[in-house]
């Protein structure tokens, strides 16, 4: 059986090459959306954010809290004893 491949990422930090990365190790290193990166798969050089598997590194926020009634009544639910 062959063994999966994992991703390696290539980024630029103050006009230099860094990298290679894996995908957990980049979660340890402060990229914005801004930062250019490469992977193996793409064609040439491309933003942080434009690389679907990057949104979780970036520290994109979650999505607003959704209001109203009925979202207030499945949390009292949820700590109900």
């Amino acid at each position: 059986m062959e063994a999966v491949r994992t991703k390696r990422y290539f980024i630029m930090r103050d006009g230099r090459q860094a990298g290679p990365f894996t995908l957990e190790r980049l979660r340890g290193v402060t990229i914005t959306p801004e930062t250019a990166v490469w992977n193996e798969e793409a064609f040439d050089w491309k933003r942080a954010d434009t690389f679907e598997e990057l949104k979780m590194v970036l520290g994109q926020p979650p999505p607003p809290v959704p209001r109203g009634p009925l979202h207030w009544l499945r949390l009292r639910r949820k700590h109900r004893p």
